[in-house]
């Protein structure tokens, strides 16, 4: 039996039962006890994501009170509800065709052998992998899954925050990665027929926070100026000392990283669309919850971060979800009538889909849509006199929201919006990636890029009109714009079939000169004016 000083703590709908100390903080003790709750604002009390309903036992039918996990104070017995949608679940891994756009002629001549390995594109909102044939010399199949670390926080400042404020939670980061690594190749291999044994190689990139993470290296370093990661190499270990399970006597290879935030993601996306061989000028952009950009300029190679926070990975936004089945990832106004028009991911997976919230690529649709049709100004404000009635209205809190899905359309019966905050997280980003392009041209010595390739899952997703109408791409020719869907984990697949790519990795990564944006004297300016979006949405 509990003693005074304790709390007794029933999760439903688990039916799992902790006891707490009295004081204790409700999100901190349910992420302790493995419950993978969502924090998008890392424990700010701002995002609304970690709602759970509460109530006292001995009130007995007594209405459970929603409350915000991350602002309630454990101060008696309680029963927590906890919503499925404020829960962070990896194993919501699923099969994903692969689609590398060419990344990969170069393996036709790869010298062949027996096994398997898989590789890894460790993302700060989203795992890949995927299941490599070394035999054949191909990639065989895929999978994606949310990544848990986000309860504490959907950027890597708060992850690292998190991780340096005791060691229990590093080692918890790094479980939570390990485990969701281990649940998608699981997954892989089952699908595949082969037993784990098989898999003698796993090829991780990542961010430099993930990467420190993932090894449970201490990231305090990245933390603070002058942000060094507290290695830069390739590092090789046996999976068990890592934590997986799937094959513990299998290798872990991580692709070298390049400075604190410019990571082994960058390196590998690079090496995949084959940087070193391309005309000057040529500018590869990767943009997730940590933008980073590469660019070839006079022969040599410069590269940078920039914070675009997780509002393109649907992060952060009143109803942004991550891409998965009923997800708004399109929408434009009806030309006929003007009626809004959206489509939902997995609409043409085995019958209709509603909409359950806005991931990053329907953020970014919706509000170029909105731009074109002067709904909202180049500021970033909605246009009270433009919006078609009945769509506009003040919101929650009195915050001006635009309708994208009304209630009756919708899996959660509640009309699906976009905020002016929301709006305001989106010219964040944007700015983030504008300042970040027009910074590393200068820096570089060199005008507009004469190419552009947009890389990760979030880009492949993204019309290059609405990119060119937000103003988040420079003012280039669309021709000039490629967009080539996940490099870095088409990377980290060549890496695993072919060895020799390993090195190319380590050299490569020694060439590139980083920019620090925030050590620029004209970064502040240049950010600031970036904000705003093209008048009417005109190029």
């Amino acid at each position: 039996m509990p003693g005074k000083n304790s709390c007794v703590i029933r999760i439903e709908p688990f039916g799992l039962r902790f006891t707490a100390s009295p004081g204790a903080n409700l999100a901190l003790f349910l992420r302790e006890k493995g419950i993978p709750l969502r924090s998008d604002c890392g424990g700010k009390g701002l995002c609304g994501k970690c709602l759970v309903n509460i109530g006292v036992p001995a009130q007995g039918a007594a209405p459970l009170r929603t409350v915000p996990a991350c602002r309630t104070e454990i101060a008696s017995d309680l029963v927590v509800d906890m919503p499925l949608s404020s829960l962070v679940s990896p194993s919501e891994a699923v099969d994903k065709a692969i689609d590398f756009d060419g990344c990969l002629p170069r393996l036709e001549g790869t010298a062949r052998r027996p096994g398997f390995g898989i590789a890894v594109d460790l993302g700060t909102t989203t795992i890949a992998g995927f299941l490599c044939d070394y035999a054949r010399g191909t990639p065989v199949a895929s999978a994606v899954a949310p990544n848990p670390q986000s309860v504490y926080g959907a950027d890597v400042m708060s992850r690292i925050t998190a991780a340096v404020s005791g060691a229990a939670h590093l080692r918890l980061l790094k479980q939570l990665a390990v485990s969701a690594i281990d649940e998608i190749a699981l997954s892989l291999v089952r699908n595949a027929g082969i037993t784990p044994d098989a898999v003698d190689e796993f090829v991780v990139v990542g961010n430099s926070t993930m990467l420190h993470l993932f090894l449970g290296i201490d990231p305090a370093s990245l933390g603070e100026s002058p942000f060094r990661p507290a290695f830069t190499s390739s590092r090789e270990c046996a999976a068990g000392e890592v934590g997986l399970a799937l094959n513990p006597h299998s290798r872990v290879i991580t692709l070298p990283l390049v400075s604190g935030f410019v990571g082994a993601d960058l390196v590998s996306a690079a090496l995949a669309q084959g940087m070193p061989e391309c005309a000057d000028g040529t500018m590869l952009i990767d943009i997730g919850t940590n933008g980073e950009i590469i660019l070839k300029a006079n022969g040599s190679f410069y590269a940078t971060s920039c914070a675009t926070g997780p509002a393109l990975e649907g992060a952060t936004i009143a109803d942004g979800m991550l891409a998965l089945s009923g997800a708004i990832n399109s929408f434009r106004f009806d030309p006929a009538d003007g009626s809004p028009k959206y489509t939902v991911i997995g609409q043409n997976s085995g019958g209709p889909v509603k909409a359950r919230g806005i991931c990053g690529s329907g953020l970014v649709s919706i509000a170029a849509a909105l731009i074109r049709r002067g709904l909202i100004e180049p500021g970033g404000r909605f246009n009270l006199g433009a919006v078609p009635s009945g769509l506009l209205r003040a919101g929650r809190r009195g915050v001006a929201e635009f309708v994208v899905a009304r209630s009756d359309e919708t899996d959660t019966g509640r009309d699906i919006v976009l905020t002016q905050k929301d709006i305001r997280a989106l010219q964040l980003a944007k700015g983030a990636v504008h300042a970040g392009i027009d910074l590393l041209c200068r820096s570089a010595g060199c005008g507009l890029p004469g190419e552009i390739i947009l890389a990760g899952s979030f880009g492949s997703h993204l019309d290059v009109g609405d990119l060119l109408t937000l103003g988040l791409l420079p003012p280039v020719p669309p021709e000039r714009v490629r967009i080539v869907g996940n490099a870095a984990g088409a990377g980290a697949v060549m890496a695993a079939i072919d060895r020799g790519f390993r090195k190319e990795a380590s050299a490569f990564a020694e060439k590139i000169q980083v920019v620090e944006l925030a050590s620029l004297p004209e970064f502040q300016s240049v950010f600031l004016n970036s904000l705003s979006f093209p008048d009417g949405g005109e190029l």
